[in-house]
């Protein structure tokens, strides 16, 4: 009997570290499908976001073996995400941006930061309004909300991911839609 041969294409939505495992949702069979057994060394890379491509055969067991797996560009969505914000909040009056670690709530033994971000922005009648968010991260454990080579980096990532949601909220929702953002 011939082997099954099984391809999917998407977007990596997560990782379990437990069994090498990879939610993609498959943007060819139109579903979000767990195939685990990666290989270690592509998995190590593999962040949530990455667009990957994996060609299947059946394997033992009623299970899978990667036949080929094809990892793309890492998405810099967050990165591009702050960097668009920030080049709408210059053009909208922002004066200042300040950050702060909220030590009693990070535990940096541990892995988990957490910061808290002010803007500033000065209206066209020139009254001065303030936003305030605050963004986390954890490294380790099932709430980890940090993958791949982003976990060496985990302290200034939670700092971005304050600016970036103390930006979203001074943009607001009206703003969002009208420039087709979330």
């Amino acid at each position: 009997m011939a082997e099954k041969t099984y391809s999917l294409k998407g977007t990596v939505k997560a990782k379990s570290d437990k069994t090498g495992g990879i939610l993609v949702n498959d943007e060819l069979n139109k579903e979000e499908v767990w195939v685990n057994g990666a290989p270690k060394e592509v998995f190590d890379e593999m962040e949530r976001g990455d667009s990957v491509e994996f060609t299947l055969k059946d394997g033992d067991n009623g299970g899978y073996k990667f036949e080929a797996l094809k990892a793309h560009e890492h998405n810099q969505d967050e990165a591009e995400n702050l960097q668009s914000l920030l080049d709408w909040a210059h053009t909208h009056g922002l004066t200042g941006i300040t950050t702060e670690m909220l030590f009693e709530v990070s535990n940096l033994e541990k892995g988990i930061a957490v910061f808290r971000a002010t803007a500033s922005f000065k209206d066209k009648e020139g009254r001065e309004n303030h936003y305030v968010a605050h963004g986390d991260t954890i490294v380790e454990g099932q709430n980890t909300n940090v993958q791949g080579k982003m976990k060496q980096h985990y302290i200034r990532f939670a700092e971005s991911r304050a600016i970036a949601r103390c930006l979203r909220f001074a943009r607001g929702p009206e703003e969002a839609k009208k420039n087709g953002k979330k």
